[in-house]
């Protein structure tokens, strides 16, 4: 019994026969009192709890329309191209449906270029990631949740995520596109230009020569200049020479220009396209006479463009050139097939084993890779991944992304991974 109970049973056993409860037993009137006391004391906490209750549920419901599809509280549970079996084809998006007004940039300070967040993907039952730009339009969807406007080229033709920002360009103006989200303009324009596989240089054609230039926040730092033919336009870098194509009468080929000297033309007319460059060696694709067109990869050998080794002439493949079509790493490539794309293992289609993996997807957008393992392309479905392992995902597209939207290539100093597109390298 505490002290306060026994000091109220005294005093009612004192007033007992001559209060006011006359001639109530004294118990019965102190425990009436004390059951009185108590459940009051049970009303004000039961009150207390119910009001905290209410705070937190006000306070949640005010928070949660904050935050954006940008912004996740938590980091995904499963994040695309990082599983090894196939995962359901879901309906969410590369940046998701009825997606607010772009979120202030951030400063400075806060902008990594090439170290990106990821774009989240919202599915029914999981959040996943392409990791990778798009081009909607002429706007640019970052992996950071912004849409920055590619200005002041007119139609936007083709567009690189470097280590500086994006460079991109139009029929006649190329410029670049820093993380702050000014742009400054670069030189060349339509077919003319070019980035180097790690973004790091930039050649174009500018008044009948060939310029190359370190690529900076600023814009060019140009190193050379070098008169070409007429109609010669570069393609690619391989080391610190540039692939350069031209016309030769009726015939189209392809040519070795080191921009340390003047240029000699000694065109490869068996070449009919390049795929791009990794590990001192050109992946191209060249007629053989009776083989047809077979895969190919090129050295540099005498300052000519030269087949090295060839072979996976029954594959089909077409003289065409898409950027984006080489792996970062050198050792894939997307190309279209009679079913839609095939990935092609470069080492092992030239050796004769014919490695390769079907993508079955006629895809109405240019295929890019967003790693090493992983293609992104897309259909009527939405955005497409397909995976050298043979796994597939499909995730839609928003409303507003419309038809015309294309992923965005990035050029960087390394293979890109997996870990590298969900923030984890």
């Amino acid at each position: 019994m505490s002290r306060i109970e026994k000091d109220l049973r005294d005093m009612f056993a004192d007033r007992a026969t001559s209060g006011p409860y006359g001639g109530l037993p004294a118990a019965d009137a102190a425990d009436r009192a004390i059951r009185h006391g108590a459940a009051v004391r049970r009303r004000r906490r039961a009150g207390a709890s119910v009001g905290a209750a209410l705070v937190l549920v006000l306070v949640a419901a005010g928070v949660a329309p904050a935050r954006s599809w940008w912004q996740p509280a938590d980091p995904p549970a499963h994040r695309l191209g990082l599983e090894s079996t196939p995962a359901p084809a879901p309906t969410g998006h590369v940046v998701p449906t009825g997606a607010p007004a772009a979120p202030p940039p951030p400063s400075p300070a806060a902008v990594v270029p090439g170290a990106d967040a990821a774009v989240l993907m919202h599915t029914p039952d999981r959040e996943t990631t392409i990791g990778i730009d798009l081009r909607v339009g002429d706007q640019l969807w970052t992996t950071d949740g912004r849409r920055l406007p590619l200005s002041g080229v007119g139609e936007v033709l083709r567009a690189y995520r470097v280590p500086v920002g994006w460079v991109y360009g139009g029929a006649t103006n190329v410029r670049l596109l820093r993380p702050d989200g000014d742009s400054v303009p670069l030189r060349g324009g339509g077919d003319g230009w070019t980035v180097s596989s790690d973004g790091a240089r930039f050649a174009y054609v500018s008044d009948g020569a060939l310029g190359v230039a370190d690529l900076t926040a600023d814009g060019l730092s140009v190193r050379s200049t070098t008169d070409v033919p007429p109609g010669t336009v570069p393609v690619a870098f391989l080391d610190r020479r540039v692939v350069v194509a031209g016309r030769v009468g009726h015939s189209r080929g392809y040519d070795l220009l080191d921009p340390t000297g003047p240029y000699r033309p000694s065109w490869n007319l068996d070449v009919t396209a390049i795929y791009g460059t990794a590990g001192g060696a050109v992946a191209a694709l060249i007629r053989t006479g009776d083989r047809g067109l077979c895969l190919a990869a090129l050295d540099g050998r005498a300052h000519r463009l030269r087949v090295d080794r060839s072979g996976a002439c029954t594959l089909g493949l077409r003289a065409e050139f898409t950027p984006g079509r080489l792996a970062p790493g050198g050792g894939w490539l997307v190309a279209p097939a009679a079913d839609g794309l095939t990935l092609v293992d470069i080492d092992a289609a030239l050796t004769g084993d014919y490695a390769t993996v079907g993508c079955p997807v006629r895809s109405t957008v240019p295929a890019v890779w967003a790693d090493d393992m992983t293609v992104v392309a897309g259909d009527d479905r939405g955005v497409v991944q397909c995976r050298t392992d043979g796994t597939q995902q499909v995730v839609s597209l928003p409303p507003d992304a419309g038809a015309d939207w294309q992923p965005v290539p990035r050029m960087t100093a390394k293979p890109i991974t997996a870990a590298d597109r969900s923030g984890r390298s």
